[in-house]
């Protein structure tokens, strides 16, 4: 399973899957390749929104701990924060693993 794939899955699935369907041939390739470069980029870049939005996360709760009177430096509040989210990273890279393994997702288990 590549990320074609999983274009044509989310298009099939999407609530203009008639319309996607009505289109000529050389539309739908177009419409699927571009889809399937958006889908390429936003996986690539979910690594990099997890750190931004763990950096802010962690600003929140330090300057809570810091109101709270707690003596708790940056880099220990960002240990939290990541510790806090290692199950839906681990989640996430074995999905992943799956994906590029060609794991078949509609298999019965």
């Amino acid at each position: 399973m590549g990320f074609d794939q999983v274009s044509r899955n989310e298009i099939a699935n999407s609530a203009r899957a008639d319309q996607f369907d009505k289109l000529p041939a050389d539309q739908q390739e177009k419409q699927l390749r571009l889809s399937t470069n958006i889908v390429r980029y936003l996986s690539y870049g979910i690594p990099v929104t997890i750190l931004f939005f763990s950096a802010i996360t962690t600003i929140v709760l330090w300057v809570t701990f810091k109101l709270a009177g707690a003596d708790v430096s940056f880099k220990t509040a960002y240990a939290i924060v990541f510790y806090a989210n290692l199950p839906n990273i681990i989640a996430s890279m074995l999905g992943a693993i799956s994906m590029f393994a060609g794991v078949n997702p509609r298999a019965s288990t």
